[in-house]
């Protein structure tokens, strides 16, 4: 079986943290990656707890195995030096502090989407949708 594509990819450096995220119950914040691409990162000492994080990864790496359509994820490293520049310029976040510092989760940010509507999903493939539903069910996220 071939290697799971998350292990050969590298781990990005988080270069800014630009601001929180407003869904999502992990206070997650929107960050640069130094390729340039804009992410969701998720840390660890959240609300939820790690066990969060960890559900995302494998459902991310599950996900990308069983082909059902996920954004592009991987690992990151946030610095101490980057989440304090975030925190100077933007609202508190009461769980992002120097704990946080380390590897964390990402998943690339698609600006302008919007929550699925039942009207759109009839004129879908509403296969696809169902087994996107059942799996996010399935891992609790």
């Amino acid at each position: 079986m071939d290697e799971l594509k998350l292990f050969n990819k590298s781990i990005q450096n988080v270069t800014h943290v630009n601001g929180v995220i407003s869904q999502g119950v992990t206070e997650p914040v929107k960050a640069i990656l130094d390729n340039g691409d804009v992410v969701v990162v998720k840390y660890p000492y959240n609300r939820c707890g790690t066990v969060v994080l960890l559900r995302e990864l494998i459902g991310s790496c599950l996900g990308e195995l069983l082909s059902i359509p996920i954004p592009e994820y991987g690992l990151c490293y946030l610095s101490e030096k980057v989440i304090s520049m975030g925190l100077s310029n933007m609202e508190e976040i009461p769980t992002l502090d120097n704990r946080n510092a380390g590897i964390c989760f990402y998943t690339k940010l698609y600006e302008n989407t919007s929550p699925v509507q039942s009207e759109w999903l009839k004129s879908r493939n509403t296969y696809e949708y169902a087994i996107i539903a059942i799996y996010d069910d399935f891992l609790l996220t």
